[in-house]
């Protein structure tokens, strides 16, 4: 799909587009846009005003604008009762009045003011950072003041309703305390995180720190401008506005879906009805009771939560339109394959190959063990066919990084995505425990081989100056494929049997080995097959002060981060939190994914150390929180970290090898520093079990936190030639003293 260049090129039914560069009339547009908006609130005010019938519960009769007013104290008398509707008339008059001020002025500026305005002050360039972080500051300074409106209406004019005592109240003493206010925020007062708030005091304290630090922060934004970090984090550009807007918008509207939602104190019962639940009738809905009956808060909770995944997708949308340097997956998005050159070409297959193979794999994750039961294994056998698959793994790994330099990466790619084609067809015709590891170890066969040559053909492809951005992004589709994997298998197996489960993640493998036919890999020398064996020169490899540090990065991690997810859902049932443990690994999930769009374009700008050593940390913090934690908000902040910390030091570990090596032997210096992730995944099956049961699980994370900090200790001190390199390198202020290419440009 291609997108047109300038606005003159825009059809008119594309809407504000076409006034992108014409700042007169998409101003007017702006303001017509918000007439609008007025006009809604004041016609459905008065309509439902009309409707109203004062003997029955506002929450029965489909309203939503008259019990947002009368939560605010309008009209109601002791117990919610509705006894004055006059207000509610004026306010909805009112609307209409400024609305009509707001759609004549939308006019004004559409049809008669000039398209583009030169004026000092109202004019405005979209690359001009300090104009636009001005028009920011501007629009904090009307949101704080617009906070401090409710907080003037609670504590002087009338008060507010408070559900607790069932009348309106003056808010004369709300809570300033910022240890109360802010620990809300970091999830210290509640289960449901901010929507936790029981009393109007926190509620109008919350809103006075909220208008007093977005006034602070617009000015702020106004007498300054940005620093040069900042302006390097940013696309500076209309179509990026846009996005940042809408990404704000659907955090306010999932935010307002939690409030609505449980909330009684903002959203009294009276009003809006009994509090949700969530659940799936037969999609996710918010419901109340089983499901039959509709309220207000339905109606609210719904069009926000539904809302917010849409503003979701329009941001991600705008973001992509807005970046310069597109990586693969976004010019898959938006440009013809046709037309891509041969290296983006060759990557975006390669991440197509890389989402089918893992969901092939993970579509087995949850199913097999059940598969392996149902055969008449034992919880032992279960375990030690899941884990044989780490013998074929870590016995050919060695082999395959040298096929991979010495003969082709794709030749390994397509041995990898056979092998699993051909795995799941086994496990459905072998009944035995015993043949069940040895296809498991086969099977291993599949990852040893794609682990390496995968990363080393992205490696390969992508130029120094943008690396860590391409890995990154080719590297998404590990968390994706763990998203999507286990849904899937488990809807094949309940829905379908083990047969379909088998031919199902055999037909991904196939699928994969399709894509593997139309990567076109740079050309190189072919590389004679040396005296030194295939396992000598993986352990040179592997014992060299280039990838021996990686290495132990690449296991430590392993470990804590398979050991925080295997017993997870054995500790959550453990803690009696009321949280499906599918829902800590989504948020893990999308933590990763939507980190790597943020901070893409900085994972090169800023080098690799500084990204790695936060991912680090992050993950210990996670493990910290672990340990601790006791409530659903608590786990779910736990999992947000980790998938940021994947996010992070991950793919500029990744990276990080890449840029040590050359391509000659990237295919086995890949297979010596990886190795560290395949042995962290034994480690972790075959010892913390033994760990957890001496420890208990809290006891479990806190060792891994430490295993955890233990990495970091590695990485700063140890990563570069010296201590005092190391730690700059940590940080961001050394370059990598290993990495090829930026040697070379010092010695040039």
């Amino acid at each position: 799909m291609n997108f047109p260049n300038n606005s003159q090129e825009i059809p008119w039914w594309s809407g504000n587009a076409r006034l992108l560069n014409l700042s007169g009339k998409l101003l007017g547009a702006h303001v017509a846009h918000a007439g609008l908006m007025v006009f809604w609130a004041g016609a459905i005010a008065l309509f439902e005003l009309h409707i109203f019938d004062p003997t029955q519960p506002m929450y029965k009769q489909g309203l939503i604008v008259l019990p947002n007013l009368a939560r605010l104290g309008f009209g109601v008398s002791e117990g919610g009762q509705v006894i004055d509707t006059y207000p509610y008339f004026v306010i909805g008059v009112l609307h209409l009045i400024s609305s009509a001020f707001l759609g004549v002025g939308g006019l004004f500026h559409a049809l008669k003011s000039p398209d583009v305005i030169e004026d000092k002050f109202y004019g405005y360039r979209w690359d001009d950072a300090n104009k636009m972080t001005t028009i920011l500051g501007i629009h904090l300074i009307f949101l704080g003041v617009g906070a401090w409106l409710l907080v003037t209406k609670a504590m002087f004019f009338g008060g507010i309703y408070d559900p607790t005592i069932s009348q309106v109240r003056l808010v004369t003493h709300p809570t300033l305390n910022p240890a109360e206010i802010f620990g809300y925020l970091v999830g210290l007062k509640g289960k449901f995180w901010l929507a936790s708030v029981d009393n109007l005091e926190d509620v109008i304290g919350g809103h006075i720190y909220v208008g007093t630090i977005c006034v602070g922060g617009g000015i702020w934004h106004i007498l300054t401008q940005p620093f040069g970090w900042i302006k390097h984090l940013f696309v500076w550009s209309g179509e990026a506005y846009l996005s940042y807007s809408i990404g704000a918008l659907s955090l306010m509207a999932l935010i307002a879906t939690l409030f609505v939602s449980v909330n009684t104190v903002v959203f009294p019962v009276e009003f809006f009805g009994p509090t949700l639940s969530f659940g799936f009738h037969p999609f996710p809905a918010l419901y109340s009771g089983d499901g039959t009956i509709l309220t207000s808060r339905i109606w609210l909770a719904n069009a926000h939560l539904w809302l917010g995944f849409v503003f979701l997708g329009g941001h991600l949308f705008h973001a992509l339109r807005a970046v310069d340097e597109r990586p693969p997956l976004v010019q898959l998005v938006f440009s013809p394959l046709e037309n891509l050159d041969h290296t983006y070409r060759s990557l975006l297959f390669t991440g197509a190959t890389s989402l089918l193979f893992w969901t092939s794999f993970d579509t087995l994750l949850p199913t097999l063990p059940q598969y392996i039961a149902d055969v008449g294994g034992s919880d032992q056998q279960v375990g030690l066919v899941m884990g044989s698959l780490t013998f074929g793994l870590l016995l050919f790994k060695p082999s395959m990084g040298s096929l991979s330099d010495r003969r082709s990466r794709k030749l390994v790619l397509g041995i990898a995505t056979g092998v699993m084609a051909i795995a799941p067809l086994a496990y459905s015709f072998v009944d035995s425990i015993a043949l069940l590891m040895v296809i498991r170890a086969f099977h291993g066969i599949a990852i040893a081989g794609f682990g390496t040559s995968c990363a080393a053909l992205v490696a390969d492809l992508s130029p120094v100056e943008n690396r860590g951005q391409l890995i990154s992004s080719i590297s998404m589709a590990r968390p994706l494929a763990l998203f999507i994997g286990p849904a899937i298998g488990g809807l094949l197996m309940s829905q379908f049997g083990y047969t379909s489960l088998f031919l199902g993640a055999a037909s991904l493998g196939l699928l994969a080995i399709l894509c593997v036919s139309q990567i076109r890999e740079p050309q190189k020398v072919a590389q004679p097959q040396t005296s030194a064996s295939v396992f000598r020169d993986y352990w040179q490899l592997l014992i060299s002060p280039r990838f021996r540090v990686p290495f132990l990065i690449f296991l430590l991690s392993s470990l804590v981060f398979n050991s925080l997810n295997i017993f997870v859902g054995l500790f959550i049932r453990e803690t009696g939190v009321n949280l499906d443990v599918g829902w800590f690994f989504a948020t893990a999930a999308i933590a990763n994914l939507a980190l790597r769009f943020i901070v893409g374009r900085a994972y090169d700008l800023y080098g690799r150390g500084i990204f790695i050593t936060l991912g680090l940390l992050l993950s210990a913090l996670s493990l910290v929180t672990l340990a601790y934690a006791q409530s659903t908000l608590a786990f779910l902040f736990a999992a947000l970290l980790e998938g940021a910390a994947a996010a992070t030091w991950a793919p500029m570990l990744n990276t990080l090898v890449a840029d040590r090596c050359s391509s000659e032997e990237r295919g086995r210096a890949y297979s010596a520093a990886l190795s560290g992730l395949d042995l962290g995944v034994a480690l972790a099956g075959y010892t913390m079990g033994s760990v957890a049961q001496i420890l208990d699980y809290r006891g479990v994370y806190s060792l891994c936190a430490g295993i955890a900090l233990l990495a970091v200790i590695l990485f700063i001190t140890l990563i570069n030639k010296d201590l005092s390199s190391s730690l700059k390198f940590a940080i961001g202020r050394a370059p990598d003293f290993y990495a090829l290419e930026k040697a070379k440009k010092n010695n040039e």
